[in-house]
C-alpha cells in the first residue's frame, strides 16, 4: 500500500447486503477558523428524510445526504447519522445522513468491516474487499490527524441495532427473496440488463418517494441534496441530474434537488429610514414590504415611524413587513371655500382672498355663462382646505368657436402622467400642490378647466396634486 501501513486483519462484523454503500468521514485536521456558536446535534436516526432535514434546519445545521439499499430500514428513513445525536457542533455545520432506498433486488450478505482509525486509502481498500462501495466526506476534527477515518456510516453498532435477527436469519431472508424473484423472472431480467443504457425519466415536481420509485424501476440509484425554496412543497423534486430524457447506465445514480424550507431570516431595522431605503432593505432580506401612512409631528415626512414585526424578530423568508410612513404634521388651520361660480373674475378673486385663499385663473368657452364670469371652481364651494391654498377659477370666454379643443380628464393620474397627457394635446400645464386631501402623494385630485370643457388651443390647464398630507 502507498503509505506503508499494514492492513489489520478483517474481523467479523454484522451482515449487510453486498454492494451497499459505506460513507467514510475522513479528517481534514483542525479547522483554521474559530467555531461560530455551538448547538447539540438532534437524533434523526429512524426519521423520514423530510423530518430529519426539518429537525437539523431548526437546530441551525445543514445536511449532506447519501442513499443506499437497506433491508431493515424503511425506504426514505434515516439509517445512520454523523455526528451522533447530542454531539456539540458549530452553527451551519453539516450532518451526514445515510437514507434508506429500501431492500435491494439482488444481493448477497457480506460482513461490514470497522475501518475507523485507518487511513483513507486503507479504509477504502478494506470496504471494497468486502464487496461494498464507498463515499468519502471530509470534515475538520481538532484531535484526529488529517487523512484518518474517524467515523463511518453505517457503523457496526448501528447495523447491529437495526434489527434482532441473526446474521444467519438475515441470510435466509435474503435467499428467500431471491428465490421468489427468480421464480417471477424479475431477477433474471435485471441481471441480464445490468449496466445497460436506459432513458432517465422525468421526476421533477414529484415527491421524493414517487421519484425514487420511478428511478429504481428502471435500474437507477438515487442521491439527494437539499435546496431551500419558498414556493415549492417541502420534499418536492426541484431538479435532477442527469436531466430527463438523457441516457444513463443501470446502477448509476441520479441526483435530486429536494425542496426544503428556507432558514428563518432576521427582520432588519428600517425605522427612521426613507420609504425607498426601507423597501430596498427589506427586499434585500427576502422580505415583502407593505406600506401604511399616518401624520406625525416628530418624524419627518416620508420616513418610517414604526415597523411590524420589529427589528431582530425571526420570520420565514418571504414574510410581509408593514412599515408606517410619516405624512408630516397634521394640518389644523383650514378654511371653507366660498361659492365663487357666477361672480366676475375680480369679484371671485377678491372673495377668495378675503378668506385667505389665492387664485389661479384659466379661461374656457361656455355657451351658458357670460364672458368674464366664473363658470367653475376647484375645489367646490363648502370644501375645507388649508389656509393659504390656491384655488382654480375657470372664467368664461363666451361661446366656443370651431377652433376650440376639449380638455381631457386627468384626475386620478400621477402628476407626470397627467402632465404628459395634457402637453401631448398642446396644453400648457400649471401644477398646484394641495394638503389635506386624504389622497396618496403625487395623485391628481382636481383640474381646472374641468374635463370636457372647451378652451382655446395651447391654453393653460391647472392640475391639483395631493401632497400626501
Amino acid at each position: 500500500m502507498s503509505n506503508g501501513t499494514s492492513m489489520p486483519p478483517a474481523g467479523a462484523g454484522p451482515l449487510v447486503a453486498s454492494g451497499s454503500k459505506v460513507v467514510l468521514v475522513v479528517s481534514r485536521g483542525p479547522s483554521e477558523t474559530a467555531r461560530s456558536g455551538a448547538v447539540a446535534v438532534p437524533d434523526v436516526v429512524g426519521k423520514t428524510q423530510g423530518d430529519a432535514l426539518g429537525h437539523l434546519q431548526g437546530a441551525g445545521l445543514n445536511a449532506q445526504i447519501f442513499n443506499d439499499f437497506n433491508t431493515s430500514v424503511k425506504r426514505g428513513h434515516v439509517i445512520d447519522q454523523f455526528p451522533v445525536a447530542g454531539q456539540m457542533e458549530a452553527l451551519n455545520s453539516e450532518v451526514v445522513l445515510l437514507v434508506s432506498n429500501g431492500p435491494a433486488v439482488e444481493t448477497s450478505p457480506t460482513a461490514l468491516p470497522d475501518v475507523v482509525g485507518l487511513t483513507e486509502d486503507v479504509a477504502v481498500q478494506r470496504i471494497q474487499t468486502a464487496s461494498l462501495s464507498t463515499e468519502v466526506v471530509r470534515e475538520y476534527h481538532p484531535n484526529v490527524a488529517e487523512g484518518l477515518v474517524f467515523a463511518q456510516l453505517p457503523s457496526q453498532s448501528s447495523v447491529a441495532s437495526t434489527g434482532k435477527k441473526s446474521g444467519l436469519m438475515m441470510w435466509l431472508l435474503i435467499a428467500l427473496a431471491v428465490v421468489v424473484i427468480a421464480a417471477a423472472g424479475v431477477f433474471a431480467y435485471l441481471s441480464m440488463n445490468k449496466g445497460k443504457p436506459v432513458t432517465v425519466p422525468n421526476v421533477v415536481g414529484m415527491t421524493q418517494e414517487k421519484a425514487q420509485t420511478a428511478l429504481t424501476a428502471v435500474g437507477l440509484k438515487v442521491t439527494t441534496v437539499p435546496k431551500a425554496s419558498t414556493k415549492a412543497v417541502v420534499g418536492t423534486v426541484l431538479a435532477q441530474t442527469p436531466a430527463a430524457g438523457g441516457v444513463a447506465q443501470t446502477g448509476s445514480s441520479v441526483q435530486l434537488e429536494l425542496a426544503v424550507k428556507p432558514a428563518p431570516v432576521s427582520v432588519p431595522d428600517v425605522v427612521g429610514t426613507t420609504t425607498s431605503e426601507a423597501e430596498a432593505t427589506l427586499k434585500a432580506a427576502a422580505l415583502v414590504p407593505s406600506r401604511k401612512s399616518e401624520n406625525s409631528a416628530s418624524v419627518p415626512k416620508d420616513q418610517v415611524i414604526t415597523q411590524s414585526p420589529a427589528a431582530g424578530v425571526k420570520v420565514d423568508s418571504g414574510s410581509k413587513v408593514t412599515i408606517t410612513i410619516s405624512k408630516g404634521p397634521q394640518i389644523t388651520n383650514t378654511v371653507t371655500v366660498p361659492d365663487l361660480v357666477g361672480l366676475t373674475q375680480k369679484e371671485a378673486v377678491d372673495k377668495a382672498s378675503a378668506v385667505g385663499l389665492s387664485s389661479k385663473v384659466v379661461p374656457a368657452y361656455s355657451s351658458t355663462v357670460p364672458t368674464g364670469v366664473v363658470s367653475a371652481q376647484s375645489p367646490g364651494a363648502g370644501q375645507s382646505v388649508a389656509s393659504g391654498s390656491t384655488i382654480g377659477l375657470t372664467v368664461s370666454l363666451g361661446a366656443a368657436p370651431p377652433s376650440s379643443v376639449e380638455v381631457p380628464n386627468v384626475q386620478g393620474e400621477t402628476k407626470s402622467s397627467a402632465t404628459s397627457s395634457l402637453k401631448a394635446k398642446g396644453f400648457v400645464v400649471t401644477t398646484v400642490t394641495w394638503d389635506g386631501t386624504g389622497k396618496p402623494a403625487d395623485q391628481v385630485v382636481d383640474q381646472s378647466p374641468k374635463a370636457g370643457a372647451q378652451t382655446s388651443p395651447q391654453s393653460t390647464v391647472i392640475v391639483f396634486v395631493s401632497s400626501g398630507n
